[in-house]
């Protein structure tokens, strides 16, 4: 398990008009984890953006308001991407549909014990790319390639995502559910 001291949450408020700031700054008082930074509403790239300009971490991780990880689950990505030294991890979400059941997002048709690259997935097995919100990053990946969400753009994590997959050599797949997508 994660101590509190091993990780960083960084939430940016992208101009919310409701008491939702109120809500986090009184979590951010609790711990010493949780940084807050607000910024005039210009959308989820730029919200993300800002993000990953903030982060101090190895790896970055991307939560929507509105989800929640799955308890004791981020420690195991972590020690995975550790061990395979990867630059992308990806991983199994839960989705809650409307009728209250939960389905298992992605169903991964590859092999969890194996490497590849986002070429041999993009030109060659044909990955869906989607949500950034099913994969852990390793930030210098990021940093190294100057990825970015671009800003007025609806789906601007598929756009990333063809980013990061453009020019990562190490990509997992594994099969632990992390993320719960209410």
């Amino acid at each position: 398990e994660l101590k509190e001291d091993d990780f960083e949450i960084i939430i940016i408020n992208d101009g919310s008009t409701d008491k939702s700031l109120e809500v986090v700054d009184r979590f951010s008082a609790l711990h010493t984890n949780i940084r807050v930074y607000s910024q005039v509403n210009q959308g989820q790239g730029a919200a993300r953006n800002h993000g990953l300009d903030k982060a101090k971490g190895k790896y970055i991780l991307f939560l929507d308001s509105d989800d929640s990880y799955l308890p004791k689950t981020i420690k195991s990505l972590v020690d995975l991407a550790e061990e395979k030294q990867c630059e992308v991890l990806n991983y199994l979400m839960e989705v809650e549909r409307p009728d209250g059941s939960i389905q298992v997002g992605y169903k991964y048709r590859y092999d969890f014990n194996r490497v590849y690259s986002g070429e041999e997935l993009l030109l060659y097995i044909g990955v869906s790319v989607g949500t950034v919100c099913s994969s852990l990053y390793r930030k210098s990946f990021i940093l190294q390639y100057g990825l970015r969400f671009p800003i007025d753009m609806k789906h601007e994590d598929v756009y990333f995502s063809y980013q990061v997959y453009t020019h990562a050599s190490k990509i997992i797949f594994s099969n632990i559910h992390s993320y719960f997508y209410h």
